[in-house]
């Protein structure tokens, strides 16, 4: 039995075989349908007049490619001619002398800035530590450590606020900075000291290659020679995490997604935060504890020393183009800007979201919204950054930029601009504070009202306006409100 069932399988496969190999008895094409639509696809190129017209146009553009590449094949090989020519040669050796003679010589002058913008900045913290808040026995009743303490969250202008709050509750020492100015080819981004502060972050950046930057001059929690570990930790936290101010913008959308407990900012929340607060379902409370105002600033060496609003407008509209027509006598303009006759305004424009540019937007225009020019304006600004208009208005005579006058008159590091008086009244903390300077503002804490009232953010809120909380507003430079 078992030699007749291999019999039987033997014949089967050689059936089998057969009928694989046998002539004429292949299986259908394995790719039958991939021919069928390549055949398709061939008709379709073939048979329209689009497609036609389109590979027409690109053997067109192949050809004006060949003929383009044949014209400029010369111009290549006499530039590689010259670049291997002595004279080349010599050439190149003197203009990377000259090169060298210019970076020596922006050392120089970045130092001689420095030291005197540092002048002038640090008479003026000198002067607020003058009249310091004093003990602060209600603040340090909230009982906060590095632990419990709000993570606070700000906009440039408050940083220095947001960490002499968190230094004097915390029993740290701060101490204000006087970075030099950076930029191409200049050294790297100053920062805060390394053994003060997290590894990374924006402070560690290389700016090696960025274009000038006028660094600002900041708050850091620094303990004194000698501290103890603990102290010195609790400078680190301070300085990266607890009041480690993003932006104004991004103060406000960290706000709204929970990743801070208090945020002091320079102005009310803008449509587009607004707008992202109500799909998130947060509603914001916005408390004013501090003053602060709209300021105009021009290079240190325009005559120009005051301007209306209404010139302030028409500047901004285009219907006010050159400094010599705001009033000032032409004796006074004499031989200022001589290589520009036109003296043609250059008006800055911050970028929208920014706390200066939407102060901007709500107390200069008194009615009809000035339209943001295209162009020119914007590519004046180097850096979208507070820093922007005071890097522009240092190198450009015939500028004009806009800021807060906080941070011109405690952070900026700017020694060669200066503000301007507004319908005839200068930008000071005493005008502010009596509402006779006209473009003042308030400065406010914001919290999500879905916070209780024991949250360590609105405790800190509460204690920031009590008489104590106020006087310590006053000592970091800010106009208290009350």
């Amino acid at each position: 039995m078992a030699r007749l069932a291999c019999a039987s399988l033997l014949v089967l496969a050689i059936s089998v075989m057969g009928q694989i190999t046998a002539p004429g008895t292949h299986p259908a094409d394995p790719m039958a349908e991939s021919h069928r639509i390549d055949e398709a696809i061939k008709k379709l190129w073939q048979g329209t007049s689009v497609s036609k017209e389109y590979d027409a146009l690109t053997e067109r553009l192949r050809q004006i490619n060949e003929q383009r590449d044949a014209a400029a094949r010369p111009v290549y090989e006499r530039i590689e001619a010259i670049y291997r020519s002595t004279a080349y040669i010599a050439f190149r050796k003197q203009a990377d002398e000259l090169e060298g003679q210019r970076r020596d010589a922006w050392r120089v002058e970045r130092r001689k800035m420095a030291a005197a913008a540092k002048a002038i900045y640090a008479a003026r913290h000198a002067e607020l530590l003058k009249n310091p808040a004093g003990p602060l026995p209600q603040g340090h009743a909230l009982g906060f450590d590095v632990l419990s303490f709000p993570r606070i969250d700000g906009s440039t202008s408050t940083q220095p606020l947001s960490v002499i709050i968190a230094a004097r509750l915390l029993d740290t020492p701060y101490a204000w900075l006087y970075p030099e100015p950076s930029g191409t080819p200049y050294r790297e981004y100053p920062r805060v000291p390394a053994d003060l502060r997290f590894p990374g972050g924006s402070w560690g950046q290389d700016r090696e290659n960025m274009e000038f930057f006028l660094v600002a001059s900041a708050t850091v929690a620094k303990p004194p020679h000698g501290a103890s570990v603990a102290q010195q930790r609790i400078a680190v936290m301070i300085n990266s995490l607890l009041a480690k101010n993003a932006s104004t913008h991004d103060a406000y959308v960290h706000l709204i997604e929970g990743l801070c407990d208090l945020n002091i900012n320079a102005r009310l929340p803008s449509a587009s935060e607004l707008k992202l607060a109500r799909e998130k379902g947060v509603k914001l409370a916005c408390v004013p504890i501090a003053r602060d105002a709209l300021v105009f600033i021009v290079n240190y060496t325009n005559p120009v020393h005051g301007l209306t609003l209404p010139q302030i407008r028409e500047i901004y509209r285009g219907q006010i183009k050159s400094w010599n027509d705001v009033g000032t006598d032409a004796h006074t303009l004499a031989g200022w800007a001589a290589k520009d006759p036109a003296r043609k305004i250059r008006a800055l424009w911050r970028e929208r979201d920014s706390g200066s540019r939407e102060l901007f937007d709500r107390l200069v225009p008194q009615g009809t919204e000035i339209p943001e020019p295209q162009g020119w304006p914007r590519q004046e600004l180097f850096s979208n950054s507070m820093a922007g208009p005071y890097n522009r208005v240092t190198q450009a005579p015939l500028a004009l930029g806009y800021s807060v006058y906080y941070y011109e008159h405690f952070m900026a590091m700017s020694a060669f601009t200066r503000t301007i008086a507004i319908d005839g009244v200068e930008p000071t903390a005493h005008t502010i504070a009596s509402g006779t300077y006209p473009l003042t503002t308030l400065v406010y804490a914001s919290y999500r009202e879905s916070d209780q009232p024991d949250a360590p953010g609105r405790r800190l809120l509460a204690w920031l306006l009590s008489d104590e909380g106020q006087r310590l507003v006053r000592e970091s430079g800010y106009v208290p409100v009350r």
